[in-house]
């Protein structure tokens, strides 16, 4: 019996020091994780930027492809030229007041200053 008993502690001491080996392992990998993710996240906050411009700037023309098809379909064949010119401008000119907005909330060119006691 006491035999039996050397071996358990010997394997639950080597259990002991494994687990522990492993949990500093990953610990260092969640270090290494969270590095990776930290850089992982910084790239996809630009590349969503990006597509929510492109992706807007997209829906945009789907909005004047949209407009086109209608003045098409209700109008008279050939006396569309006003109609169409001012879709145009219309869609351009929200288009226009979107992408200032849009770039002036990246990009700020007033930044909030602190008093002292705050």
């Amino acid at each position: 019996m006491h035999t039996h008993t050397g071996a358990y502690i010997y394997i639950h001491i080597y259990t002991y020091i494994s687990e522990r080996e492993r949990e500093r392992e990953r610990e260092r990998r969640g270090r290494i994780f969270r590095r990776d993710r930290e850089r992982v996240d910084a790239r996809d906050e630009v590349e969503r930027n990006i597509m929510g411009f492109w992706g807007t700037t997209f829906a945009f023309c789907v909005l004047e492809g949209a407009c086109a098809a209608y003045i098409n379909a209700t109008g008279i064949r050939g006396a569309n030229h006003l109609k169409h010119l001012l879709s145009v401008t219309a869609v351009v000119c929200m288009w226009m007041m979107w992408a200032i907005i849009y770039m002036a909330q990246m990009h700020p060119l007033v930044q909030p200053v602190m008093n002292k006691g705050e």
